[in-house]
Order: structure tokens, then C-alpha cells, then sequence
């Protein structure tokens, strides 16, 4: 696949590694970041990378589950509530840190059983580019709560 064939294109751009800004070409995005406390920052009230990628996947997930609701003909509204949680472990084989990312979905509303819901999730994890990028990278995990 070439870049002609993207269905959406964005360019987003760091400026001070860790502890710089991040924006995005179209200019809606720019934000300050930090490198978090545990990792030697400065504790500073400012969003780390880590909380970006949990943003982006809490939202990708939740528009695929959305989706996959839709295909299975058992939602009837905006049902979901997305959190992301990401723990960074030591990697003892390859050394250095990897990350376990678990999704913890909230579902209202709707007629749900615990097979309908599992159907759901397995079809939005296939739905959502994020996870299927990070597939075989890290630890993935979809918690209902």
C-alpha cells in the first residue's frame, strides 16, 4: 500500500523529545508533554506520550466497538464507556521496558449477555487499526467492567 491509497493522513510532529510539544499538521493539536515521574521527569502537570497513546486507543476502541455493535444488530445507542490502562514492565528478554495496555470497557444500555458482549469486543479488536497494530508488540487486554 502507498501513501495514495490512505483513507486519512496526518503528520504530527515533536519538537523536544519527551519533554517538548507535540502538534499536528492541520494545527487543532498542540500540546506540551512530559516525561512522567518514574521515568525521571519533572512531575509537571503536563499530559506524558503515554497518556496519548492511552487517549488514542480508549478512542479508537470505542468507535470499533461501536461499529461492531452496529454489524451484530444488538445496540440501540451510544453505549460504551472506554478507559485505558498502560503499565510499563521491565522486559527481561529483550531488555528494557514493554508495555501491557488494558482496555477497560463500561457498556449501558442496550440487550447485552456476556456472549453477545465478547462477540462485540473480538470484532471491534479486529476493527481498531491501534490494536491491530500493536498485536504480538505488547500485552493487550479487554477488561468489562
Amino acid at each position: 500500500m502507498d501513501l495514495n491509497d490512505a483513507v486519512y493522513s496526518t503528520l504530527v510532529t515533536v519538537k523536544g523529545g519527551r519533554e517538548g510539544n507535540v502538534s499536528s499538521d492541520h494545527g487543532n493539536f498542540n500540546l506540551d508533554i512530559t516525561t512522567p515521574e518514574a521515568f525521571g521527569g519533572q512531575g509537571t502537570p503536563k499530559g506524558s506520550y503515554l497518556d496519548l497513546l492511552g487517549a488514542a486507543l480508549a478512542s479508537c476502541y470505542s468507535n470499533a466497538l461501536q461499529e461492531a455493535a452496529r454489524i451484530d444488530d444488538h445496540v440501540e445507542e451510544a453505549f460504551a464507556d472506554v478507559a485505558t490502562q498502560i503499565d510499563v514492565l521491565k522486559d527481561p528478554e529483550r531488555g528494557g521496558f514493554k508495555l501491557r495496555i488494558t482496555l477497560l470497557v463500561k457498556l449501558f444500555g442496550g440487550r447485552y449477555s456476556d456472549i453477545l458482549d465478547q462477540r462485540v469486543f473480538d470484532e471491534a479488536s479486529g476493527l481498531c487499526p491501534l490494536l491491530k497494530a500493536l498485536e504480538g508488540e505488547c500485552e493487550l487486554l479487554v477488561r468489562k467492567l
